[in-house]
């Protein structure tokens, strides 16, 4: 299983490529999502566009949601136990 992070850069750059560069970094939670460090202190964010571009997202990504069912992050119980460890 790919660490939370691989899948929050490849997203990032998915968005980036679906809206462009300032909603990516919306979606990647920084604390500037713009060259213009002043922007964010006297305009909104774009979060329509960001739940726009996730909206198109989810549909380009809809044919691997398919193929994972129902319950992609239940892991299936273990099978064999390997008992305690042995004492030093």
């Amino acid at each position: 299983m790919l660490p939370f992070n691989s899948l929050r850069d490849t997203s990032a750059d998915m968005v980036r490529q679906l809206v462009g560069e300032e909603v990516a970094l919306l979606h990647l939670a920084h604390k500037h999502q713009s060259k213009d460090e002043n922007l964010r202190r006297y305009t909104n964010p774009v979060r329509k566009k960001h739940f726009n571009a996730l909206r198109r997202l989810e549909r380009k990504l809809s044919v691997v949601f398919t193929a994972s069912g129902d319950a992609p992050w239940v892991r299936p119980p273990r099978t064999t136990w390997a008992g305690p460890r042995p004492k030093s």
